[in-house]
This record gives C-alpha cells, structure tokens and sequence, in this order.
C-alpha cells in the first residue's frame, strides 16, 4: 500500500480490511453503462450490494478507482495500466 500526491490510498490487490473503520465490506468497483433488464428485473439492488457502481465514465488518470467500503464509504485505487500516453 502506497499513499499518492492525492491523498488516495493505492493497492495492488484488493484489500481485505477497510483502512478507515476496519470493515471488511470492501467491494469492487463495476464501469459502464446497465443494460435495461437490470432495471425492468429488480437486479439493481443486488448489484449495488456486491458491487460499486461507479457509472459510465472510466478514469484515466495514473490511479484509477478500484474498491469501496459500503461501511465508511472510503475508495482505494489501483495504478491504472490503460493510461494513454503520447
């Protein structure tokens, strides 16, 4: 674990314990844009328990959201290999 410029706490693995409140409710962040049965079927509250949904746009700055602890509500970040660079 690595504390960047920003202030963000970054990992290389998803970690196990939230460093803010020690919860272990840690989940994976989910990009992109939900197809209509996830609405029409009562899947959205499902999803929103296991998962982050962080919407359409995706990150492209060196760090990139990756985790969420729903107790505290902290984000962790990963470096972000897709980065464009010229």
């Amino acid at each position: 674990m690595l504390i960047n410029q920003q202030g963000q706490y970054v990992y290389k693995t998803k970690p196990r314990r939230c460093r803010n409140c020690a919860s272990k409710a840690i989940v994976s962040y989910v990009f992109g844009f939900p197809v209509d049965f996830v609405f029409e079927d009562q899947l959205l509250p499902r999803l929103q328990q296991q998962y982050q949904i962080g919407g359409c746009a995706i990150e492209l700055g060196e760090f990139a959201k990756s985790w969420h602890c729903k107790n505290c509500g902290m984000d962790f970040y990963k470096k972000n290999n897709n980065v464009y660079r010229e």
